[in-house]
């Protein structure tokens, strides 16, 4: 490696990738789609939470499961929401709104 190139190589391997983030970042990526309405209802479940809710109930709420569901998710992926821990983003995933 000629040193205007990079300044150092890293070897990335199966053993350096967290699966729940692999699995978290491809359901965030393959939502790139935009659903205006779902999205908007989702944003209307989480006003004046304090603290935050179960991905689940908010999706009840609002009805139209798999919309509600990825409009959850769009909102993970632009940062209005974060998982309150590492793991796989499913129903019983605990969400909060990120401070603006």
């Amino acid at each position: 490696m000629k040193p205007e190139f990079a300044d150092r190589v890293i070897v990335l391997t199966e053993r350096n990738i967290n699966p729940v983030e692999l699995h978290n970042t491809s359901f965030l990526d393959s939502i790139k789609e935009l659903d205006l309405e779902a999205d908007a209802a989702a944003r209307r479940a989480m006003r004046g939470v304090q603290g935050g809710r179960v991905v689940g109930e908010i999706v009840k709420d609002v009805g139209m499961a798999a919309r509600r569901f990825r409009a959850v998710g769009r909102l993970l992926r632009r940062g209005e929401l974060k998982l309150t821990k590492l793991e796989r983003i499913t129903a019983q995933s605990f969400v909060r709104r990120v401070a603006a």
